[in-house]
């Protein structure tokens, strides 16, 4: 509780006021990267029951709100908030990382060695082939900018997600899924979170073509 003294007297406050230490630490982030133009959901893997009291989050300077509260369950020894990054203030040369922490009142905010590291945009501009057979199995070329040579580098097929592998800083090459026939909006993604879709691009999947003898 709090005691209000004056002139060495207690003063009475009515009820009693009560200031409450919390011991919070950051575990973990994902991802670890993301866009200068921001707008990332970042997840911050706290000490267990401490996430339903974290108000905001802080990427370097840029204070933001914890977006959403994820639960991992009574059982688990860490708990989850996301927060949405801020965009990059000033000039991007190459990466930059910069600080992430945790506040429960918007004003104190942990000190860990998290990092969150803003890369430049990553853009796709076509793909080849774009089409090929219902069962999967072919490969693809998506062409563009900014590809990170990531383990997170993903594909997206409609709702269908495949590994993708980093050739160059502007060439990734998937494996298309088994898929429903028709088109499907193709996107890329580096951090595993944000996807990026090929412009005016979409995969057809078409029929398995049988040769009878």
């Amino acid at each position: 509780s709090i005691d209000l003294i004056f002139d060495g007297a207690s003063v009475s406050t009515g009820n009693p006021l009560i200031f409450t230490y919390m011991d919070i630490s950051i575990h973990s982030i994902h991802p670890v990267y993301g866009s200068v133009s921001g707008g990332t959901k970042v997840a911050v893997s706290l000490s267990s029951g401490a996430a339903g009291n974290v108000s905001h989050c802080r990427f370097g300077k840029s204070r933001v709100l914890a977006a959403i509260q994820l639960a991992h369950g009574e059982d688990s020894d860490s708990d989850e908030v996301l927060c949405v990054t801020p965009p990059f203030e000033g000039m991007l040369t190459g990466e930059v990382q910069v600080s992430l922490e945790v506040s429960t009142n918007g004003l104190d905010f942990t000190s860990s060695d998290s990092r969150f590291e803003y890369i430049g945009p990553t853009r796709v501009f076509g793909m080849e082939p774009m089409s090929g057979p219902e069962s999967g199995g072919t490969v693809i070329f998506l062409r563009g900018e900014g590809f990170l040579n990531s383990v997170d580098l993903q594909c997206r097929f409609g709702g269908l997600t495949v590994e993708g592998e980093w050739l160059s800083d502007v060439l990734v090459s998937c494996i298309t899924p088994r898929m429903k026939l028709g088109k499907h909006i193709v996107e890329l993604s580096v951090n595993g979170v944000d996807f990026i879709a090929a412009t005016s691009t979409a995969f057809e999947s078409n029929p398995i073509i049988t040769v009878h003898g």
